[in-house]
Parts: structure tokens; sequence; C-alpha cells
């Protein structure tokens, strides 16, 4: 078999982290397959502000950093193969690949030029639901220990039972897909910039004959693309799956496995009841700010302080989450402590007009209207087409000169 008839194989692998590329090259040393090492970009090392002026995430994006870094070391793939103009396939460096996968790819490869995508693997311990041809939906939840020792991994490798393709209506994951030019051109178009979203699906258990209401928020691109998108993307998924995650040691590409590095915004179950996946003792500094502006939103504003507070204990110099802090103070009627985190914000970053205008708002309703009117003026030098600035600044001034009216009646 020559080089240009090799099943061309994009690996996404952190520059810190060779050890997981040679353990990948080790599990699937299968003859066929050309692999190209991507480099993955580290979350931790993005700056968050410039790809929003880039609209490459939305400006109220709730991913965490690592996860941000995953989801455009996928779209890098992406566009590396709309450049190169051939379908290839993308693995994480985690993934492992049955011995028959490039046996099993060539007997698909027809099918698989006519779609966006086909997943070669899925995630396990989650809701995946596939459509039958004549018999509707099928909804599976596979057994997520089941691949955590080597001998069963093996024995997954070793497998030669056959798969089918179908059209997927939930997945999970992106371990393993194979997806075409035309393809990642619609995707990129359907993803960027990457934004929040939510999906709330109605499923059978199969354990009771109701079905089960469940909100599904968009944490990461795999939950974007086989959740919010699916619908709008020609697909198919391989039943069984022809690889895997490798799960022994905790799944993960870019966040090498700490928990923290996935995020989960607080959402509202199907009581009614607010949930809060994040713990207060997370180390992720953004999944903590992140958190307390959901619960702002929300209206949990004491809640919401408890995570700036955690956010401010492990990273004091940074601005936003005295900013967000102060906000849900406001909210709360504690204008003092708001004013006094506007100033930390202002401290750490005094061109932030937004929260030179929010100071402004906080003394005003302490009837300290010069100064009110001060950091309105200061917000309208940083930005003088500010939304709020300039009608604050103006009622400021009204409450302020009706004051002293009243002041100078009584003098009289």
């Amino acid at each position: 078999m020559t080089n240009e008839e090799k099943l061309r194989v994009f690996v996404i692998n952190l520059d810190r982290s060779p050890e997981r590329l040679q353990r990948f090259l080790a599990d699937n040393a299968i003859a066929g397959l050309e692999f190209v090492r991507m480099a993955g970009i580290e979350g931790q090392k993005l700056d968050r502000a410039d790809l929003v002026r880039r609209n490459i995430v939305a400006p109220d994006l709730l991913y965490s950093n690592n996860s941000v870094g995953c989801s455009l070391s996928h779209l890098n793939c992406w566009q590396q193969i709309i450049k190169e103009g051939k379908t290839a396939v993308v693995c994480e460096d985690d993934a492992i690949l049955r011995k028959d996968f490039v046996a099993v790819h060539r007997h698909f490869r027809e099918l698989a030029e006519q779609q966006d995508i086909v997943f070669w693997s899925y995630n396990f311990g989650l809701h995946m639901t596939y459509e039958v041809p004549g018999l509707g939906e099928f909804n599976v939840v596979t057994n997520e220990k089941y691949l955590n020792s080597e001998e069963r991994v093996a024995d997954f490798q070793a497998t030669t039972v056959p798969t089918t393709l179908y059209r997927p209506k939930r997945i999970w994951g992106l371990a393993c897909y194979t997806i075409t030019p035309r393809g990642a051109e619609k995707l990129l178009k359907l993803v960027l910039p990457l934004r929040n979203g939510k999906i709330d699906v109605i499923y059978p258990s199969g354990l009771w004959v109701d079905p089960i209401s469940c909100s599904f928020p968009n944490m990461s691109l795999d939950t974007d693309l086989g959740l919010i998108h699916i619908d709008k993307i020609v697909a198919r998924v391989a039943v069984p799956p022809i690889a895997v995650h490798r799960v022994l040691d905790n799944v993960s590409t870019i966040d090498f496995g700490r928990e923290e590095g996935r995020y989960q915004a607080p959402y509202k179950d199907a009581d009614g009841r607010i949930r809060i996946p994040l713990p207060l003792d997370s180390p992720n500094v953004g999944a903590l700010n992140d958190t307390g502006l959901v619960l702002h939103n929300f209206k949990l504003f004491e809640k919401a302080v408890d995570y700036y507070d955690a956010a401010i204990r492990r990273s004091p110099g940074l601005p936003e989450p005295y900013y967000n802090r102060a906000n849900s103070r406001m909210a709360i009627g504690r204008f003092e402590e708001a004013v006094a985190d506007y100033d930390k914000a202002i401290l750490f970053r005094p061109d932030y007009a937004d929260a030179h205008n929010n100071r402004g708002f906080a003394l005003a309703r302490l009837s300290r209207h010069d100064e009110a009117i001060a950091s309105y003026d200061r917000a309208l030098a940083l930005q003088p087409d500010h939304p709020l600035a300039r009608s604050n600044r103006r009622e400021a001034v009204q409450v302020r000169e009706a004051g002293r009216s009243v002041e100078n009646a009584a003098t009289r």
C-alpha cells in the first residue's frame, strides 16, 4: 500500500503531553493509517477578550477555557481539511481504534463521502439516540466502566463484529470521526462563534412508562454538534462503534484528565430545581466566575457572590470577578460593598468603562451624587457611546439639582 493510499488521520495532541501521543500511536499501530499530529490549543493560555473581538467566541460563552481550547483544536483540523480538500479522520489522543478500522472505513468510504461527518465513536455513559430505517429511534446508554481494563480494551480492538451506520439524533463525543471538506465548511458556519445553547429533550428510560424530561446545556463543541446542530447536518454514527475513548485514566484530550476542566453551568432540572454541578472548591477560576454569572441570571444573587468569592480567593488580581460580584451585591442592596468591588475592578483594569458606570449607579443609590457623576464622566471619557452612562449621568444631575432646590427652599 502506497503512502497516498493510506487513510489520513489527524491526531490532536498538546505539546506538553508527548507521552499521550506515544501511547496513542502504540494503541493504534494499524497498517494503512497515516497519522498527522495537530498541536492542541492550551485553553489556559487563551485570550478570551481577543477571541470575542475576532468573533470566535460569544462574549457570554460559558465554556471553560479548556473546553474552548479543545473546541478550537478540532476547528483547526477542519480548516486544514478544507485547505487540503480531502476527507480525513480526526482523533483525540485518547482514542482507541479497532484493528479492522481501515477495512471498515474502506467499506463505508462511498457513504462517508456523502456525509458531512461520520462518528466512529461516542461517549459511553450518556444518552445516545439513533434512527433505524423502518423501526424508528433507538435509545442507548452504554456502560462507561466496561472498558476499564487493558484486557477488555484488547478484546474491543480485536473484535470484528459487524457495524452499521445510522442517522444520529442525539450524540456526545468527538474522540474519532471522519469529516469531509464540505462538511467542515458547513460545521464551521454552524458553530462559529462558539456560543451558549440548551436543548430540552424527552426520552424513554426503559424502566418506566412515562418518559423523562431533561435539559442539556451546551458546554463544549461535541454537545454543540451532537445536541444543538445534529438535525442540521448530514451525519452517520457507527453502531457498534469502531473507536472508543480510553477510560482507564479518565477521558480527556485537552484538560489532561483534570475534572475541573470539564465545566457544566448551573441548570434547571425537570423538577424546576437549580442544579450547580461545579463545587465551590474547584480550582478553575474561569468556571467559578462563569457559574456566578449563571446564578446571577437565575436571581440567586447570594449564591453567585459565594462563587465570585471563591474565584477571587484563587486569583485576587483579576478584574472580572470583582465586577461581577459588585453587580450581584447591587442586586441585593449592598451598595457600599458594591462600590468597593467596582474600585477593585478598576484598580486592576483602569479602562473598565462598565465598572465606572456601575460604580456611579451604586454611588447614586447611596445619594453620593457628585461622586456618581464623576464616575459617569470617567465612563464616558473611556467610551463616549456607552449605552447607559449618559442617561445615568443625566438622572444623577437631575436628582442632585432637585435635592439642592429642596435644601435652598428650606433655608429661605
